[in-house]
């Protein structure tokens, strides 16, 4: 494992290095999917029950460039959203912040479902079809909902078996909560390998950075960037107040602000939101605060994941252009202006 590789890095990587082998073939990655790879992927299933299926890979290599190219399109769909928020703060024009919360929600979505997929944690979700496709005349199955999808090697067969279990039936509130479950994961594993000697101040840094995501106190708990949402786009006349002149959101002047040049100050601009949130137990309290978190949030989760994809192309020896890609289109539209969504 590469010196350079961060604690965080390191933590998924445990799982990464026997997901994904040497020689694994990552091109071309753009028509490649966990949901392609079902329908045509080469398995056969061990067993299934009304929780879970369990799926014998006879091509790991095939499995491992499907996982990997599913993170690369989420990564991308992370980029694309980014260029339309710094596109909207280009104008100084803010015709509907709601709208404009609604691409940073789902901004951050998406890096935390691409961090699912670093985390060899996937949540997916599987309508009834999808289901009957992996168990074919299986009596038993479990119904359509969110699952969590994870490989490895059977210590005792020698066989790489992926494992798919029913998570919640709810998918948003289901990436939410395994993401977050992932960040106090790594939290744990990086604190339990400092209990015997000082923490270094890198250590100390990316645990401050996970710390973000297990403070907050809202009711809904790890759900609350999806309850959020469902207030602000879909209650009447709680987020869509421009044309009654009334809004309560402030994103745009939020957004609008220096670019942050190391990961500490993210982190203090999300421990700032926190402190903000003071007693509220509901993030619509506090929406322009939970926001700023939720940013803080994606940007995260996403620089963490880029981070462990191009780790284990180092160590592995394998190659992706997805980076090189997403480098080119930032560097058309992500710009200008000033704004604290820039990469760092």
């Amino acid at each position: 494992m590469a010196d350079s590789a961060t604690p965080v890095t390191r933590y998924l990587l445990q799982s990464l290095i026997a997901v994904i082998p040497p020689f694994t073939t990552l091109e071309p990655y753009r028509d490649s999917n966990l949901n392609n790879w079902r329908k045509t992927g080469s398995y056969h299933l061990l067993n299934s029950s009304k929780n879970s299926i369990t799926l014998a890979a006879s091509n790991p290599r095939e499995y491992a460039a499907a996982l990997f190219a599913d993170a690369q399109h989420l990564m991308n769909h992370v980029a694309e959203h980014r260029a339309h928020l710094i596109n909207s703060v280009s104008t100084g024009n803010e015709p509907s912040p709601t709208w404009t919360f609604v691409t940073i929600y789902y901004m951050a979505l998406f890096a935390a479902m691409a961090w699912t997929r670093a985390a060899n944690q996937s949540v997916i979700y599987l309508d009834t079809d999808a289901i009957k496709e992996f168990c074919g005349g299986s009596s038993i199955k479990p119904g359509g909902g969110a699952f969590v999808l994870t490989a490895e090697e059977n210590s005792n067969s020698g066989q790489f078996e992926i494992h798919i279990v029913k998570y919640k039936s709810h998918f948003h509130e289901a990436v939410w909560a395994k993401s977050m479950d992932e960040a106090n994961s790594a939290y744990n594993w990086i604190s339990a390998a400092t209990s015997s000697r000082a923490a270094s101040s890198e250590e100390l840094l990316h645990m401050r950075a996970l710390n973000l995501f297990r403070k907050t106190r809202f009711k809904s708990g790890s759900a609350w960037p999806s309850q959020l949402r469902n207030a602000l786009n879909y209650r009447p006349g709680h987020g869509y107040r421009s044309i009654l002149k009334n809004n309560h959101l402030k994103i745009g002047s939020r957004l609008k602000k220096s670019s942050f040049p190391h990961l500490s100050d993210l982190i203090t601009y999300g421990e700032r939101a926190l402190n903000n949130f003071g007693t509220n137990k509901d993030p619509t309290e506090v929406s322009n605060d939970a926001i700023d978190l939720l940013v803080t949030y994606g940007m995260i989760f996403e620089k963490y994941t880029e981070q462990a994809l191009d780790e284990i192309c180092k160590i592995q020896n394998i190659s992706s252009s997805a980076k090189s890609q997403r480098a080119k289109f930032n560097k058309a539209n992500c710009q200008d202006p000033e704004t604290i969504l820039k990469r760092f």
